[in-house]
């Protein structure tokens, strides 16, 4: 149970501390130039046009409304999820501590990146392991192919995230 609950704790930590912050970057930059600075991005959604300036077949328009709403449900999942585990540990007279809550508590702020291979109580990760545990290092270990489907989009991008983050 611990083993799924860090995997959960981890997506949910680097989903709202970085990947959501720069997918509002995306948007707010628009697609083509974003995907120069985030090469991840690419896996994921395409800003190519056809003929006639329609989307092509199979690739997802990250602008779409689909996309969008999926990136705000998933947030708000995460939120939910990092302030009930938050609350779980602050419970009394249980002494829950399997994650460094503090580093979440407010599931609604910004979040220290660099703390998430420091989340978890009691890591018997060695000190290199945990060096190189970063958000960057995460998302250059993305591979949509080796995802079932949907693999693509939000979804795929969740769902890559998600994988990458076992321990």
């Amino acid at each position: 149970m611990k083993q799924e609950l860090t995997n959960a704790t981890r997506f949910a930590f680097a989903w709202l501390g970085n990947i959501v912050t720069e997918l509002a970057e995306a948007k707010e930059m628009g697609v083509d130039r974003f995907k120069r600075l985030a090469p991840w991005f690419v896996k994921f959604y395409q800003s190519q046009r056809g003929i006639l300036g329609r989307n092509q077949e199979g690739v997802v328009d990250f602008n779409a409304l689909d996309q969008q709403d999926a990136i705000a449900t998933i947030s708000a999942w995460c939120r939910d999820y990092l302030r009930w585990l938050s609350q779980l540990h602050d419970c009394s007279p249980e002494n829950i501590q399997l994650f460094k809550t503090n580093y979440f508590a407010n599931p609604d702020g910004k979040f220290d990146i660099n703390v998430l291979a420091d989340l978890v109580v009691e890591d018997s990760r060695d000190q290199g392991q945990k060096e190189r545990d970063t958000i960057q290092r995460l998302k250059e270990r993305f591979n949509p192919e080796a995802l079932s489907l949907p693999n693509q989009g939000t979804a795929g991008l969740a769902k890559a995230l998600y994988l990458v983050c076992r321990l």
